[in-house]
């Protein structure tokens, strides 16, 4: 194929798609300036702002602040609740950790089956929980 072709061919792919342009190029610079700040604030793990980034990215501006507020508010509650976890329960062995892990999971995951803008909840109880 020659480029004038393969120049027509990806006009006619893109073409009537503006929108869903501007939305990938509003997730890129996200996630590029998430890395950047990450690092210049020396955040361990750079990769969780980006990947929080592009998670919270909706095709509107608001639908982006409501996605970030919520995932703000399950981080919370799952990080509180999986260092409650963590300082109550004992999990020094394979056993003990395994109840941890349900202590941790299975309220926060409760929580977010009732109230799905806490999704991200359990998953940063385990986090938290397994950190320590």
């Amino acid at each position: 194929m020659r480029f004038p072709e393969l120049l027509s061919s990806i006009t006619a792919v893109i073409r009537g798609r503006e929108a869903e342009i501007r939305l990938a190029i509003r997730v890129t610079i996200a996630a590029c300036a998430a890395y950047a700040l990450a690092r210049l604030l020396a955040l361990p793990q750079a990769y969780w702002a980006v990947i929080t980034a592009i998670l919270i990215m909706q095709t509107s501006v608001g639908g982006s602040l409501k996605a970030a507020l919520d995932r703000l508010g399950g981080t919370l509650a799952g990080a509180v609740y999986g260092a409650l976890v963590s300082i109550l329960i004992p999990h020094s062995d394979p056993v003990a950790l395994t109840a941890a892990i349900a202590a941790a999971t299975g309220p926060m995951a409760l929580f977010a089956a009732i109230k799905s803008n806490f999704k991200v909840a359990p998953v940063t109880a385990l986090i938290v929980l397994l950190l320590t």
